[in-house]
């Protein structure tokens, strides 16, 4: 069983832009725009994987993931075989788990092993560049440069949280870290909050800005 990746020019796609005024939740107007639609220039197969994430490396080379062989899958538009690296274990290299890929830094491929608790950039011919310790249950929010952006939960009491952090890339050490209240980013307008875990994730899913913020989506469209 395989997956199709498919590399469009300009791809078709209905954007819903915002015009929310500095009222609460739900004073604004929502503005529909349909982009062009462009032709795919490259399509290729990637193996099926419960890590659905995608390392765009360059502009002709994609790396994923393939959880259940546990290794990495480097995919060339120009119809170069692909290459293929990595194994099940705990040594340098080697993979208990992957969670996701992501670009690494000049061309790289990082990979996210929760197991292990671990990231290690790689070349994407499969040599192995650098590694850097993570805290448990982290989930990244983009690529790594000198650091990598991402929230983990933290246990702690009366309630689980998610802990917005930056890590430090070379040395693994936490350059800025910060737990947001969990009604900053109000996720009540969304039908079965309460039963669904909204509720508890209306602060996690934050995406960095290129100024080192944090924006989080909110109900109708706005951003806090």
């Amino acid at each position: 069983m395989t997956r199709r990746f498919i590399l469009a020019a300009r791809v078709a796609a209905l954007v819903l832009t915002s015009l929310v005024a500095t009222a609460g939740c739900g004073d604004g107007t929502v503005e529909e725009r349909l982009l062009p639609v462009g032709a795919p220039v490259a399509e290729v197969e990637a193996p099926a994987s419960a890590a659905s994430s995608v390392a765009l490396v360059s502009e002709g080379t994609a790396c994923v993931a393939d959880s259940y062989f546990v290794r990495i899958h480097c995919l060339h538009r120009d119809g170069r075989p692909a290459e293929v690296w990595g194994r099940k274990g705990e040594g340098p290299g080697e993979f208990a788990g992957i969670q996701a890929v992501v670009r690494g830094p000049q061309g790289s491929v990082a990979v996210v092993d929760g197991n292990l608790r671990r990231v290690t950039t790689f070349q994407p011919t499969g040599e192995r560049v650098s590694e850097t310790r993570l805290p448990g249950l982290f989930t990244p929010r983009g690529p790594m440069s000198a650091v990598l952006d991402g929230y983990y939960m933290h246990m702690g009491l009366p309630s689980l949280e998610f802990r917005q952090v930056q890590i430090q890339a070379a040395t693994g050490e936490t350059a800025w870290e910060r737990t947001f209240p969990r009604d900053l980013a109000e996720p009540g307008c969304h039908d079965g909050a309460a039963s669904d875990g909204l509720e508890v994730r209306g602060s996690s899913r934050g995406a960095a800005t290129p100024a080192g913020g944090v924006v989080f989506a909110a109900c109708d469209g706005q951003l806090v």
